[in-house]
């Protein structure tokens, strides 16, 4: 029994030796994979910011200018409103296409104009054709009625000298 004692006890011993020995090894690797995975979650976490920082800048530069520049041009088509700008502040392409669409909103409300201004000036002029017309007609009746008179005039005439030549 001693002996069996003794044996069992050297067992143990080993197996704590190697439970030792396995365990410093495992504890180094375990050490290790914890750091590795923490690493690997800054980097996803890292990434998922910038990911969204992104996505805030294009929702910001791109996105909200393009919605605005598409609301306003509804805007004009349902209101025919050509005095409506766009309010571009940035340099970058956004407020350049913005910059663009108030110059060419501008030309349309000149052209617009420039169209209002000569309907005018031919509404004008077409009431002094009318005029002159209207005076050039009375003018050939006045002429009709004097032909009339110098035709009547000239037959008494031809009538009073066959008369006195017989």
């Amino acid at each position: 029994i001693e002996k069996s004692s003794e044996a069992i006890d050297t067992v143990v011993d080993v197996s704590g030796a190697v439970g030792v020995m396995v365990e410093s090894k495992v504890a180094g690797s375990l050490r290790s994979a914890k750091w590795n995975m923490s690493a690997a979650i800054g980097v996803l976490a890292a990434i998922i910011a910038m990911g969204l920082v992104t996505l805030w800048v294009i929702k910001n530069k791109v996105i909200n200018p393009m919605v605005y520049l598409n609301k306003t041009m509804a805007e004009i088509a349902k209101t025919g409103d050509l005095t409506l700008h766009i309010e571009g502040k940035s340099q970058d392409e956004s407020g350049q296409m913005a910059s663009t669409f108030n110059g060419m909103m501008h030309k349309f409300n000149d052209i617009i104009q420039d169209i209002h201004a000569s309907v005018a000036q031919l509404a004008s002029s077409s009431e002094e054709l009318s005029a002159s017309a209207t005076q050039i007609a009375s003018g050939s009746q006045s002429q009709d009625s004097k032909a009339a008179q110098v035709s009547t005039a000239s037959q008494e005439m031809s009538a009073t000298l066959i008369e006195v030549a017989r």
